[in-house]
């Protein structure tokens, strides 16, 4: 079963995969997602990274592909995520497993403007990179620049099992002077705190709605551009 699955994610060309148990963090995971989720225990996630060269026209005001040509590769990655997620969980329902792909951007809860279950969560359990003070995920290879999609199952899949990394953000602030909107608070991660105790959702959701209202296009990706862990190094 396990290789079936990775198999179904080589054929993707992923980026990233990892599997992680979750049982620990459960009571926050239903807080956000639902009681539904109890009943799920592992969380197989898989990434695709961004060409580094679109990631770093987004600071280039002059480009005016740049963002066009950003949107692409997002709206790309999240579909190779999403039909790979399918795909991956219809195989565990085959062998007898519960299965939940939770899609790569869509934020049903409109009210604190979040998905069922945090992506980079699981990715950070499984030992895929640590999470930044952006929020974002930053994995040693590609920093934030990878596209992020998960799926709960029950299958006993073997899950990472070593040190989870560490941020090494330090004292770094360059995605926190790059917002537009000052929606960063310049804090470390810490799995005891809000997440807006160190990011304003709302402050970045506003900038969206305002450019889409100024019939541009409604994607910034400032933040992933400038982090020194991404695609420049």
């Amino acid at each position: 079963m396990e290789e079936k699955i990775r198999l179904i994610a080589e054929k993707s060309n992923l980026s990233l995969y990892g599997v992680s148990d979750i049982t620990e963090g459960m009571d926050f995971i239903c807080t956000q997602g639902g009681q539904a989720l109890r009943k799920y225990n592992r969380c197989i996630t898989i990434g695709i990274a961004l060409p580094s060269s679109i990631i770093n026209a987004i600071t280039n005001d002059n480009d005016i592909f740049a963002v066009p040509n950003y949107l692409y590769a997002y709206q790309q990655a999240n579909q190779i995520l999403a039909e790979t997620a399918y795909t991956i969980a219809v195989s565990l329902q085959d062998y007898g497993f519960e299965a939940l792909p939770i899609p790569p951007a869509t934020y049903p809860d409109t009210d604190n403007l979040a998905s069922q279950f945090s992506h980079k969560i699981g990715a950070h359990l499984a030992g895929l990179g640590w999470i930044g003070k952006s929020g974002m995920l930053i994995s040693q290879k590609f920093g934030p620049n990878v596209r992020l999609c998960s799926i709960l199952t029950d299958a006993p899949l073997k899950v990472y099992s070593g040190e989870l990394l560490e941020s090494k953000c330090n004292n770094c602030k360059c995605c926190i002077d790059v917002c537009p909107v000052s929606a960063y608070k310049n804090r470390e991660f810490d799995v005891r705190e809000s997440r807006e105790m160190r990011f304003d959702a709302f402050k970045c959701n506003d900038y969206h709605r305002s450019m889409e209202n100024n019939g541009k296009i409604a994607l910034c990706g400032l933040c992933i551009a400038a982090c020194p862990h991404g695609p420049m190094v």
